[in-house]
Order: C-alpha cells, then structure tokens, then sequence
C-alpha cells in the first residue's frame, strides 16, 4: 500500500512540476515580448527574458527535482520488496536467505523499471518543452571586437 501512495505522489509532483516549469515559461515570454516591445524596461526586470534554462525533464542529470523523484521511486521499490518479503515468508516455509533474496530481486526490477518509465517521461516531457526565445550566443564577430584592443589611446 505505502509503494502505491509513494508512487501516486511521484506522478503527482511530476505533473505539479511540468505545469509550473510551462507557467515559468510563459512568463519569460511574456517579459522577452515587452523587451522586444520597449527595450528601456529591460534594466527593471528582475527575471530572464530567454526560456532556455535548464529544467528536470531536459537536465535530469543535473537537478535536485529529479533526484527527489529517483528517491521516491527507490523508496516505492524499497517499500514493495518489504512487502513481498512479509509475504514470502509469512506464506510459506522458506529460508530466510530465499526470502531476502526474493525481496532484493523485486526491489531491484521494480525501481529499474520505475526509473525506466520516469526517464521516458522527462524525455517525453523535454521534447515538448522547446525553447522559444534561446540566449543568444556571442558571434565570431562580437568576440574579435572584445579581444581587439582599442585603438584610441586613454589618458
């Protein structure tokens, strides 16, 4: 019972956490659309304008959201293992060692497969999510205009 509560509130949070990086999303664009509308407001924006930053569906790798979601699925796992133990053991006459060993075994293939199926979500999940407005990355000519030294002498 308590690895299908955890794993309810894994897909619940993993909802929560799309929808509120799509309204994060919308309100970058709003603040690009009234820079590129009144370019002196710009300086008065506390936020970024650009919608490419990293989330958990396109960083997974690099986010504490995620992580959060692996734990919960290890603690799902965990929980289902402990389950299948009490009932292994209270069922039949087996070993202690048969036990463990069946417990660690649907443990094991339980959190791969849950971890599987979260990763395909966020791929899923970071194909929908395209940025819109990308920071603009310096061109070679802007980065010859920084290296070359001024030619008028300072005083």
């Amino acid at each position: 019972m308590s690895s299908a509560f955890t794993l309810l509130v894994s897909y619940r949070d993993f909802v929560a956490r799309g929808s509120l990086t799509e309204a994060e999303k919308a309100q970058t664009r709003l603040r690009h659309y009234f820079v590129s509308q009144a370019p002196e407001v710009q300086p008065y924006l506390s936020d970024t304008i650009y919608d490419d930053w990293p989330t958990p569906f396109n960083n997974p790798r690099g986010s504490k959201t995620f992580a959060a979601w692996l734990v919960l699925v290890a603690l799902a796992s965990l929980f289902l293992g402990t389950a299948t133990a009490a009932a292994v053991h209270g069922l039949s006459q087996v070993s202690s060692v048969v036990t463990l060993i069946v417990s660690i075994a649907v443990a094991a293939s339980t959190g791969a497969g849950l971890a599987a199926v979260l990763m395909r979500l966020a791929r899923r999940q970071a194909r929908l999510d395209r940025p819109m407005y990308p920071t603009p990355r310096p061109t070679h000519d802007d980065e010859q205009d920084i290296d070359r030294p001024d030619s008028t002498p300072t005083v």
